[in-house]
């Protein structure tokens, strides 16, 4: 999903999907609650962020547009177990021997290897903000990601335009298409 789309991308989507996990882990090891709401906050921030570039792209002149004709839904919003294994586990499961640097290094690789797994993996990651805030993510059959802003994709068989994210050729990420008057 997220082969040579742009590192903002990558980061924003990354950061809004391990929000939970950041606060669970705060939560876990006795951060303050002023330090987690500021976690929260730059999730959502970031989020938001990203949902009005994505719903601004979508709705712009101009970028390559991709027609989509009885295309096949093969996935909607990810798996719940990568959502549990490469979240919820790997942000309550910390050694409780180790000290407080010692856990958050330990949390922070964990999240670096969950990160690097997910820029090359064909399969979508969870986001639960990304959801919450009217994103969603699908896989088509053919292996196209689409990214509807407006719930427009109701049906497993879709005829859409949408509008590849980036330039590259080489991108099979798409965000769902849309008239400004829509």
């Amino acid at each position: 999903m997220f082969q040579k789309t742009n590192f903002y991308f990558k980061i924003s989507y990354f950061y809004g999907a391990i929000t939970p996990a950041i606060v669970l882990f705060s939560v876990s090891v006795g951060i303050d609650f002023e330090i987690i709401l500021i976690e929260l906050l730059i999730g959502v921030v970031l989020t938001l962020k990203l949902n009005s570039v994505l719903t601004n792209q979508g709705t712009a002149s101009g970028g390559v547009t991709k027609k989509f004709e009885n295309a096949e839904v093969a996935e909607k919003n990810g798996e719940v177990l990568s959502l549990i294994f490469g979240i919820i586990i790997p942000s309550v499961i910390v050694p409780g021997s180790v000290g407080f640097l010692a856990k958050i290094l330990f949390f922070v690789a964990i999240q670096w290897i969950v990160y690097l797994l997910m820029v090359r993996s064909s399969s979508i990651f969870p986001n639960i903000l990304f959801i919450l805030f009217g994103g969603n993510v699908y896989k088509l059959q053919d292996g196209d990601y689409l990214i509807d802003m407006s719930d427009i994709v109701q049906h497993k068989k879709i005829s859409i335009e949408a509008k590849r994210i980036g330039s590259s050729s080489m991108n099979n990420t798409y965000v769902v298409a849309r008239r400004k008057d829509e």
